[in-house]
């Protein structure tokens, strides 16, 4: 086997010079396609213009960007705070006598000579039931013989019914406190000692945001000519599926 020649040694080396150029290039383009997707993956809407909807789930939780303020947690100084105060005239006073003298033992009773008394007040929620109020329409015959029955009041239109506190409390729970919908009517099922039903609860729902749709389409006409709109959203789930909740407002 003869020995290759300069010339084929030459070709040889400018053939491989040229692989590498090609494979470093491609290497090159794919070391940016990586750098890219991997800059995608870390987006999110606090280092990108991504909205906070595209952020998912599992977003990371927001970090406060207030700094130390040196002061004690808990009350500040001059702050009136939200503790129990007595109230000058109590729903009930119970007077409770000692029942004999802690020095000799002698009984006491009533008769015995006040020297003083400290008053302790318990604030609590008494026992609550649900009130039943029977409306009777009756009928009565005319002289020409004609029967003419009482009409129900507003809002008595079945013969048996919940009343507008009990559809305010529900409907306060579930949009002013957000809970579920069953939850709630688990919860108001066992403080009244009623059965109520989930359906009932969102009726009672449907029909309060039926009642504010003048304020809605105000709402919407205000945003939609305002200058200035502020708009955000935030995430919620909903049977296990990921919902938005939008919200505006407008002004300076």
């Amino acid at each position: 086997m003869t020995a290759p020649t300069y010339e084929q040694l030459a070709a040889l080396v400018a053939a491989q010079e040229r692989t590498i150029a090609q494979l470093q290039a491609r290497i090159a383009e794919q070391d940016a396609r990586i750098a890219e997707l991997e800059r995608q993956l870390a987006a999110s809407s606090r280092n990108s213009s991504k909205p906070p909807s595209s952020d998912g789930p599992g977003k990371p939780a927001p970090k406060s960007l207030r700094g130390r303020s040196g002061r004690k947690p808990g009350g500040q100084p001059g702050h009136p705070g939200r503790t129990l105060r007595q109230v000058a005239a109590p729903d009930e006073v119970v007077e409770h006598e000692p029942a004999a003298c802690t020095g000799c033992g002698a009984g006491l009773g009533a008769g015995g000579e006040p020297a003083g008394m400290v008053c302790r007040q318990v604030f609590d929620i008494p026992k609550i039931t649900v009130r039943v109020v029977e409306h009777r329409l009756l009928a009565r015959r005319c002289a020409c013989g004609t029967v003419s029955s009482a009409a129900p009041p507003a809002g008595v239109a079945a013969p048996v019914c919940y009343g507008p506190h009990a559809a305010a409390i529900a409907v306060y729970l579930v949009l002013g406190q957000h809970l579920p919908v069953e939850r709630v009517a688990g919860l108001l099922a066992d403080l009244f000692g009623t059965p109520m039903s989930a359906g009932t609860v969102a009726a009672w729902c449907a029909r309060a945001a039926a009642g504010l749709e003048p304020f809605t389409a105000a709402a919407t006409a205000a945003l939609t000519g305002a200058e200035l709109v502020h708009v955000d959203e935030t995430g919620l789930r909903v049977a296990g599926r990921c919902h938005w909740l939008h919200k505006s407002s407008w002004g300076r």
